[in-house]
Parts: C-alpha cells; sequence; structure tokens
C-alpha cells in the first residue's frame, strides 16, 4: 500500500469519525428541542402563565440553527469525501471504492427530512405564538388596535416600556425568526443532498 493511500485512508478515518460525532450533535439538538418544547408547554399550563409560551418560538430557532449548522457539515464532509478522496482511492485500487458515499438521497427522503425538521422546529414556535394570543388575545386586542389605527401616536417608549410591549416584541422577534428559520430548512432539505 502506498503512502497516499495510507493518507487518504487516515483522512477518511479521521472525517467519518467527525461526521459520526456532528450526526449525534445534530440529532441531540432534535431531542433536546422536544424537551423544551414540552416542558416550556407544560410549565405555561401548570403555571397558568401563557407568557411562558414566548420562549418557545426563539429556543426552537436556535436550536434548529444550530442543527442546520451541524448538518451542513456533515454534507461537507461527505462532498468532500466524495470528491477528494473517492476519485484517487478508487484510482488506486482499480475499482470504485466508497460507492455508498456517492449515493444520493432519494427526493422523497429529503423532504420527510424537511418536514420532521419544520414540525420540530418551526410548528412548536408558530403554535406558541397562537396559543399565547389566543389566551391573551382579549386583553391585547385593543392595545393592538389602537397602536395600528389610532390617531394619537404611541411612542415607541410605550411599547418597551409596557409588558405588552415587550410580548409584542416577542412574537414579532419569534415570528422573524420563524419565516427565517422555514426557508433556510426548506432551502437546504431540497437544494443540498445531506445524508440522514
Amino acid at each position: 500500500m502506498s503512502s497516499l493511500v495510507e493518507i487518504l485512508l487516515h483522512e477518511y478515518d479521521a472525517l467519518k469519525a467527525e461526521q459520526i460525532e456532528r450526526i449525534k450533535t445534530r440529532n441531540a439538538y432534535m431531542g433536546a428541542t422536544v424537551l423544551v418544547v414540552l416542558a416550556a408547554a407544560g410549565g405555561a399550563l401548570q403555571a397558568d402563565q401563557a407568557a411562558l409560551l414566548l420562549a418557545i418560538p426563539p429556543v426552537c430557532a436556535v436550536a434548529g440553527w444550530y442543527w442546520l449548522r451541524e448538518d451542513l457539515q456533515i454534507i461537507a464532509i461527505r462532498r468532500h469525501l466524495r470528491e477528494e478522496l473517492m476519485p484517487p482511492l478508487s484510482q488506486e485500487a482499480g475499482a470504485p471504492v466508497l460507492r455508498w458515499e456517492a449515493d444520493d438521497r432519494s427526493m422523497a427522503s429529503r423532504i420527510i427530512q424537511a418536514v420532521a425538521n419544520l414540525v420540530t422546529f418551526v410548528a412548536p414556535g408558530l403554535a406558541a405564538i397562537v396559543a399565547w394570543v389566543a389566551a391573551a388575545g382579549r386583553d391585547l386586542w385593543p392595545v393592538f388596535t389602537s397602536m395600528a389605527g389610532s390617531t394619537i401616536p404611541l411612542p415607541m417608549s410605550t411599547l418597551f416600556v409596557t409588558p405588552v410591549g415587550w410580548l409584542g416584541l416577542a412574537v414579532a422577534a419569534g415570528l422573524t425568526l420563524i419565516c427565517l428559520h422555514t426557508f433556510l430548512i426548506v432551502y437546504t432539505a431540497v437544494k443540498e443532498k445531506s445524508p440522514l
């Protein structure tokens, strides 16, 4: 065995080990997100504090962002294995090697992964906002309508010093993060060919 092959095999072993660790980490983010969502929802129900639900959108967005970061690194490792290591190893062996690294996932499995990501990282945030608005809606509706249609300007300082203002800001930030995260999940699932 040539020294080049030994070097490439050592690189392969190191990259596969890193890829496996990243897959474990990525999956842990998904599990942790589910646990945090359940804990926050349970806490909100038990304490009868709908405002606790507003912790869910940012938690889901951050966990989803980290999940996506790990997934992109897994994709990069797979691409490197396929494009940089397979050709010289196949040439040295005189036959194709590491063929499983070149197999692409089907569009169906990518769509299933995208749906799982949306259900885990996006749906809980949207559901939390809807539940919060439903629980607090009667108290908030006059405030929101007066801000939207009033001829008397509401100073920004009032918006930020009232609890309603902070909660409204949390809702807006949560919706923004959810929209951004949704785009990134769908784009990555369809455009990239990531391993499960």
